[in-house]
């Protein structure tokens, strides 16, 4: 592979982020309006080029690989399939928006994947990419810091703006959240010095606290953690300096919560912040919604779990109804292409672990654990972010993981 080839394979993800910065930033007003959709064609056409590219040069692909093509190719018959019985009812526009945006993602995501995977050595260690990295973390960690400025000026409370209620146009801030969370997961990875490792985690982890989305930044406190602690095992001082960097971690998201707290006298608006983060998973209101939801959903699947009904929560009860877990699949595409999702997660999974267990590389099964935790609790068959995994994991060489490059990098 040449070095364009690799540059561009790295940035796939970076540009990615850059366009849902774009996105927001179009929406506060700092630039002009294009559609997301058309900036993600975009960004897919070079990326299906050089990936085809290289399976006609002779690469051969992994089983895993041709388990999620034959997936893909599914769901978007099943999308043809369902498009004059669906469309009759909520309308061609919504039913292009809804396929053409899940399609279009899951294809985006699983691509940047395969290429992150196949190159995994290589881009793990390459430094001007790790610097270029850390520079997107940073411009997002920025914005995501001027959305919650606009919040408190437009709305008095300490959140990321994303919604208008003079206008009643609003923008989605999982989209945010989420992204921005694997985005600071590669950024960990390709970080050596573990004083910027810890500095990453925090500043992120107090982005994410204020970016509204809760699933975003539980899931990274936990897996980011973890992969801290995995990479504090290659410093010669052990516990001494796993606690100092946790004391440090800790001073420092304290002293930020304290500033705010003390600014504009805004305790009660921290408050609403901390309840809707940390503590609205276990209030009892926010449980009964989704087992309301969730029961709801049971009578579709019941009617429709072998063949799937494409969009049937939608129909049902409206935008937000879906199960919150990837038992949204199921009822989306039916039991064939679940049972295959399955398969695709287990093989994944032992891969992962593999690589974790005999060449000390964490970061696959952090990246998978997020996405799959995700899935499992919170998001949709929409979400995009698990076919980045997938995708990643398929096309990491195990054969290739014992060389120099990838050896500096393990625990």
């Amino acid at each position: 592979m040449n070095d364009r080839e690799l540059k561009f394979t790295y940035f796939g993800y970076l540009f990615f982020c850059l366009i849902i910065i774009y996105s927001y930033l179009s929406f506060i007003g700092f630039v002009p309006k294009v559609s997301s959709p058309i900036l993600y064609v975009f960004l897919l056409i070079p990326i299906i080029f050089s990936y085809f590219k290289q399976i006609f040069r002779g690469e051969k692909l992994s089983k895993g690989e041709v388990l999620l093509w034959i997936l893909i190719l599914w769901i978007a018959v099943l999308h043809f399939i369902w498009f004059p019985i669906i469309s009759a009812q909520v309308g061609v526009t919504e039913f292009l928006k809804n396929s053409v945006g899940t399609l279009l993602l899951t294809l985006l995501m699983l691509l940047i994947g395969f290429e992150f995977g196949r190159n995994y050595c290589k881009l793990i260690t390459n430094v001007r990419y790790n610097k270029i990295t850390l520079l997107v973390t940073i411009f997002f960690v920025c914005v995501i810091f001027l959305g919650v400025f606009l919040g408190e000026k437009n709305q008095g409370i300490f959140v990321l703006y994303f919604k208008n209620y003079q206008s009643d146009f609003g923008y989605n801030y999982q989209s945010i959240g989420d992204s921005f969370a694997i985005l600071s997961l590669f950024a960990l990875l390709q970080i050596n010095n573990l004083y910027l490792e810890t500095f990453v985690y925090v500043t992120s982890l107090i982005a994410l606290f204020f970016s509204f989305s809760r699933t975003s930044f539980l899931l990274y406190t936990f897996f980011g953690g973890i992969f801290l602690v995995f990479d504090y095992k290659k410093s010669s001082k052990g516990l001494k300096k796993i606690f100092g960097r946790l004391t440090f971690l800790m001073l420092v998201a304290s002293l930020v919560v304290l500033l705010v707290i003390l600014s504009k006298n805004n305790s009660g608006q921290i408050q609403l912040v901390f309840r809707r983060m940390l503590l609205s998973f276990t209030s009892p209101s926010a449980w009964q919604a989704r087992v309301e939801i969730f029961q709801k959903n049971l009578r579709v699947l019941a009617d429709s779990w072998i063949f799937g009904e494409y969009m049937a929560e939608y129909i049902e009860f409206g935008p937000g109804g879906y199960i919150h877990n990837w038992l949204s699949f199921l009822v989306a595409y039916g039991i064939g292409p679940f049972f295959v999702f399955l398969v695709l997660t287990l093989m994944m999974l032992k891969k992962s672990l593999d690589i974790f267990v005999l060449y000390k590389q964490s970061f696959p099964l952090i990246l998978f654990g997020f996405c799959l935790s995700a899935i499992i609790i919170s998001r949709s068959y929409l979400w995009p972010y698990i076919w980045l995994s997938l995708g990643l994991i398929s096309t990491i060489n195990l054969k290739g993981m014992d060389n120099e490059d990838c050896l500096s990098n393990t625990l």
